[in-house]
Parts: C-alpha cells; sequence; structure tokens
C-alpha cells in the first residue's frame, strides 16, 4: 500500500526530476528552545521522500507537525531559492460548504486535502508539464484566494503546507 504522502507527492509532481522540500518542527504554542523536532530536508528526490517516511513517522509521533513545500526549490526554502512554481494553492480554515462549493465552481482543484477536519482543507491548482508562472502571479493569485476563504497568512509562494499521511499535532 502506498503511503498517503508518497501519493500525495507523485500528485503534486510526478517527474522523477522533481525535488521537494520538506520540514518538521514542533506545532504547539510554546515551543521548546532548541526544538528538538526541528529538521529541514531539501532537495528531496521520490526515492529520498519514501526513505525518509520511517523518519518521519518517528518525528510526527515524537509530537513534530510534517510540512513540505508546495513548489521547488533549489536548497533551502527560500524565495531566492525559488527553482520553479508548480501551482497555486488554498490553505482553507473554517470555510463554509458554501464557500466551499463557490470556490470549487470557479476553478475544480487538481488536489484536495482534508487538513485536520471536514472543514480544513488545502486546495492545489497545479500547473500543467512545460507551463510557467511568475512568483509574483502565483502570490497574487494566492492572495485573490483570500476573500474566498483561504488563509491569508498563506500566499507566498514559499509557504510550507501539511503533508497528508501525517498526523495533525497543533493543540
Amino acid at each position: 500500500m502506498i503511503h498517503p504522502a508518497m501519493e500525495f507527492l507523485d500528485l503534486l509532481d510526478p517527474s522523477r526530476e522533481a525535488r521537494f522540500n520538506i520540514e518538521t518542527f514542533t506545532d504547539k504554542k510554546e515551543k521548546p528552545v532548541p526544538d528538538s523536532l526541528s529538521h529541514r530536508f531539501p532537495n528531496l528526490t521520490h526515492g529520498d521522500a519514501k526513505l525518509l517516511l520511517a523518519h518521519l513517522e518517528v518525528l510526527n509521533q515524537e509530537g513534530a507537525a510534517i510540512y513540505i513545500a508546495v513548489n521547488e526549490f533549489d536548497g533551502q526554502r527560500k524565495l531566492d531559492n525559488l527553482a520553479r512554481v508548480r501551482g497555486v494553492h488554498a490553505d482553507l480554515d473554517d470555510v463554509t460548504e458554501a464557500q466551499l462549493l463557490s470556490l470549487r465552481n470557479m476553478l475544480e482543484p487538481s488536489i484536495v486535502v482534508q487538513s485536520s477536519s471536514s472543514n480544513k482543507q488545502h486546495w492545489y491548482w497545479l500547473l500543467s508539464d512545460g507551463e510557467e508562472l511568475a512568483q509574483d502571479v502565483a502570490k497574487a493569485i494566492n492572495q485573490g484566494l483570500v476573500p474566498l476563504g483561504a488563509d491569508k497568512a498563506a500566499v507566498d509562494v514559499s509557504r510550507l503546507l501539511r503533508l497528508p499521511g501525517f498526523c495533525h499535532m497543533k493543540t
């Protein structure tokens, strides 16, 4: 059986050359210093991510939240290292069914992930192979989704969102 994280990575970017940035850290309001659950895993291939799953499971059981960068970076996840925009996203927390239906009627998302409860979802609209989208345009589209229910704090193209297949650790 395929792990939900690997299924998601295959949907996010099926290319065998794709690289992913996965990060973990304590998700509680009061974070320990130093945070022993804080790790960055940049430039992972599909194979690298698969090999990392067991370690991520242990970190998650110890209280780490597991996140993925939506877009591709060359090295650590920062805007200067953005290699490719894969698509745009909406972090939809506490939206109504009417808001979800309205948004879905505008443009069907490529991927829908339930984050922690039925009214907390991440929606992704992915670019087709060969399509390109400038960083500022992607951010503007993400910002345009805010009045439709998207989280205003989750609009930048270097944003991390929860990686499916792991427990939501926020308490």
